[in-house]
């Protein structure tokens, strides 16, 4: 099979692997190109059999994507209204499983899973110390030494 009888799934099976990127990345860019894959294999299973017209739409509407709906999603979930700022996790406790440089970046479990930390103090934190969340930003947590 040479790359101009490609089926249309291997498209979806693209988008796939970028969704999973955009899940270990979490950036808003990866997502866009996903659904660019999907759109580009839909097209294909229409009709459309020319490698070079797809990878340009593909590449077309993924860049198109990104510049009409990154930038509202960044805002989105980086705002103070955000679901994750509203509150609920702010002055939670938790035991770091990693220690922390002074306003470096560790974990912790909290509410079951390994979550990302940021230390927002000039102190360094130690593995398995107490610490309170402060906020959040984005999906990471922010924290500070329990006094």
């Amino acid at each position: 099979m040479n790359i101009e009888e490609m089926p249309f799934w291997s498209w979806w099976v693209l988008a796939c692997i970028l969704v999973v990127a955009e899940m270990m990345t979490t950036t808003f860019t990866f997502m866009f190109f996903a659904l660019s894959a999907v759109l580009v294999g839909v097209a294909q299973m229409l009709g459309l059999r020319n490698m070079t017209v797809e990878l340009v739409l593909f590449g077309v509407l993924g860049l198109v994507l990104l510049a009409a709906f990154r930038k509202a999603l960044m805002t989105r979930f980086k705002s103070p209204e955000s679901s994750w700022n509203r509150g609920s996790d702010i002055a939670h406790v938790v035991k770091l499983l990693s220690s922390i440089p002074a306003h470096g970046e560790g974990q912790t479990e909290y509410q079951g899973t390994i979550w990302g930390v940021r230390n927002e103090s000039n102190v360094a934190l130690a593995q398995g110390q107490e610490v309170v969340i402060v906020k959040t930003e984005g999906v990471k947590l922010v924290v500070r030494a329990k006094n």
